[in-house]
């Protein structure tokens, strides 16, 4: 008993060293696969960055060689036919809900005649990968955001029948979005007026002393 004792006291301390060394090579291998993983995540997250870049410039060329087009094609088909049914309408968007609320008489005049569903077809799949995040909308919105916003503004009353069918719910989603955008930068600017207006008023108003009172 003894030599056994003996023995345990001669190699424990071989033992207790391999049992530190291997706890910093588990410490070690586990910084190793920490660091690892930040990189694939890193790495992740760049190429979904440059995937959305990349769908966004592809989307914003359709947008601009086809569904501009497209649009100049129903705009001019409105003049010749003489189809005044999207006048007198005025858009109301109240948090994510859209109205519109007709202003004057409707007139049906030559409207069966007109080719309103093509070019909206494929406005709605060009929002599709901007309300689903597979694009960078912000990024789409500087580059076509307020022609589609002031294209949808004509059409919207349309748009809004056929979207109780069912139709064209990520185009009104997205304009909802670039609308409100639209509406902020041009009450931002119209605020840079007032306050320069103001900044001059205060100066032109501003109270001056009496001759002889003020010292320097």
């Amino acid at each position: 008993m003894d030599a056994f004792n003996s023995f345990l006291a001669t190699v424990k301390p071989f033992f207790e060293l391999a049992y530190f060394i291997a706890s910093i090579g588990l410490a070690i291998f586990a910084y190793y696969g920490l660091q690892q993983i930040t990189v694939l995540k890193t790495t992740a997250a760049s190429q979904a960055k440059r995937d959305a870049l990349r769908l966004t410039s592809e989307q914003c060329a359709v947008y601009a060689d086809k569904i501009i087009s497209a649009q100049n094609e129903f705009n001019d088909r409105l003049k010749k036919l003489e189809i005044t049914w999207f006048e007198g309408w005025t858009i109301e968007i109240d948090g994510q809900e859209v109205s519109a609320k007709r202003t004057t008489p409707s007139n049906f005049h030559n409207f069966m005649e007109l080719d309103i569903g093509h070019h909206l077809n494929q406005m709605e799949a060009f929002s599709v990968y901007f309300v689903s995040r597979l694009a960078d909308e912000a990024v789409a919105y500087r580059a076509v955001g307020r022609t589609f916003v002031r294209h949808l503004d004509k059409v919207m009353p349309f748009v809004l029948i056929a979207r109780k069918d069912g139709h064209f719910q990520n185009m009104v989603s997205l304009y909802v979005m670039w609308k409100a955008r639209v509406e902020a930068e041009k009450l931002a600017i119209d605020q840079k007026k007032i306050d320069s207006k103001l900044s001059k008023l205060h100066s032109a108003s501003a109270t001056a002393s009496p001759v002889g009172t003020k010292y320097d």
